[in-house]
Formats: C-alpha cells, structure tokens, sequence
C-alpha cells in the first residue's frame, strides 16, 4: 500500500461525502446529512490512519486512530503541532459518536420494529 495515494484518496472521499452532505443539509434530507456525514468522518479518520498502517474495513476507525495517535504523538505534534493532535482526538470521537448511524441508516433501526 502507498500511503500516501491511500491518504489522498481518504481525504478525496470524505470531501465529496462532506459535499453531499452540505447539499443535503440545504434540501432538508436529514437521512442523506447523517449517512453522508458518518461516512465522511469515517474517511477522514481513515486518512490519518492510513498514514501510519492500512486501515481496516470497520465503519467506526476511532480505536485505530487513537491507537496511531497515541503512537505517534511525537512525530504528528513535530510536523503539525500540538492542536493538530488534538483535533485528531476530537475526531476519533465523532467516529465513534457517527459510526452507529452508518447501520441505521443502511438497515434501519432495530428498535423500531
């Protein structure tokens, strides 16, 4: 795996999923804002990753991107600072927070059967 194309390619996903979810957000389709946000965010999470191991197929990436963080702190607070690492916190949690919403809102909710 090329890190680097794997990063570039995370990244060009999670803004065109960002996009659609702007765009959905301007229509009123809340459906289409969470699943595309959830899959932004986890595209984002998989960038960062992917700079350090090959990501997995898991839809919530907010443990293996606190695990290269946490590994890596030194070297991602030298190239982009402290606030950058922080922000990498920050968005694990959003993972974690979104990454339910993916099965919703492909499956539908199982407690409303």
């Amino acid at each position: 795996m090329n890190s680097e194309e794997e990063a570039k390619y995370r990244l060009t996903l999670a803004q065109g999923y960002l996009e659609r979810a702007e765009e959905a957000s301007k229509r009123g389709d809340h459906l289409a804002v969470i699943s595309n946000s959830q899959l932004s965010v986890e595209n984002s999470a998989k960038a960062v990753i992917s700079c350090f191991r090959i990501p997995s197929w898991s839809h919530d990436p907010s443990s293996e991107l606190l695990e290269v963080t946490e590994n890596n702190r030194d070297k991602i607070e030298k190239r982009t600072g402290v606030n950058v690492y922080h922000a990498l916190s920050t968005l694990a949690s959003y993972s974690s927070n979104l990454a339910p919403e993916h099965g919703r809102m492909s499956y539908g909710d199982p407690n409303l059967r």
